[in-house]
């Protein structure tokens, strides 16, 4: 059995995403294969984390950009396959 996390769709995980590229929305789904509304609820819960953390280690908007910088860098790494 393999220990690399794969989507329950369409079987891409972090070595071979989709064509185009994906990232995670949750953890058995790709963004590719996710529907609108799988997205939108994705979206939320990563601006409630990001709301939540902000507050929990004092950021201000103006450096709130810093952690969406972070979290874009996890999907693009995701997305070359790294």
């Amino acid at each position: 059995m393999s220990d690399i996390e794969k989507c329950k769709r369409c079987g891409c995980d972090w070595y071979h995403p989709c064509e185009g590229g994906c990232y995670w929305v949750d953890d058995e789904l790709c963004s590719s294969c996710a529907t609108e509304d799988e997205l939108k609820m994705y979206e939320e819960i990563k601006q409630a984390h990001i709301d939540y953390f902000s507050s929990a280690i004092g950021l201000d908007r103006k450096n709130e950009s810093k952690l969406n910088e972070n979290i874009s860098v996890s999907k693009l790494a995701h997305n070359k396959g790294e």
